[in-house]
């Protein structure tokens, strides 16, 4: 598309999800995702605007870091589907983590701007586990 998403797999996405796919990763379909905060963005908006990601389904987000995949964010739903961003990450105050922080607000995540921002440092297998509770 035209000024959007190029989404190198569609098909592929569209395939994954009709079969029961249930991990879904942005560098999987996205051309640009493995590292780049926009383009996890851009991919991020785009499962939304399909309708294969529901933010308000969005019950646990993990924020991992770890020396070999570096940081990611894994959304969890309540359907079973997990959704890793590997543009995104936490810890400092730069475009990473205003990644981190726009995806979660979105699914309805309160008060993360501060613990993704404000971290002193992190080991070799570290994560933030986030919870909210949602009406089904």
């Amino acid at each position: 598309m035209k000024g959007g998403i190029k989404v190198k797999g569609l098909k592929e996405l569209e395939r994954d999800f009709v079969n029961g796919v249930k991990l879904i990763r942005d560098k999987n379909y996205e051309e640009n995702c493995n590292g780049v905060t926009k383009y996890s963005l851009k991919f991020f908006k785009y499962l939304v605007k399909e309708g294969y990601l529901i933010p308000s389904e969005v019950y646990r987000a993990d924020l991992i870091y770890d020396k070999k995949n570096w940081y990611r964010l894994v959304l969890h739903t309540i359907d079973g589907y997990r959704f890793s961003f590997h543009g995104v990450s936490f810890g400092y105050t730069g475009e990473g983590s205003r990644g981190s922080v726009e995806i979660l607000q979105e699914c309805g995540f309160k008060n993360v701007k501060r613990i993704l921002q404000h971290r002193e440092h992190f080991e070799e297998k570290d994560s933030i586990k986030l919870f909210k509770n949602i009406k089904r």
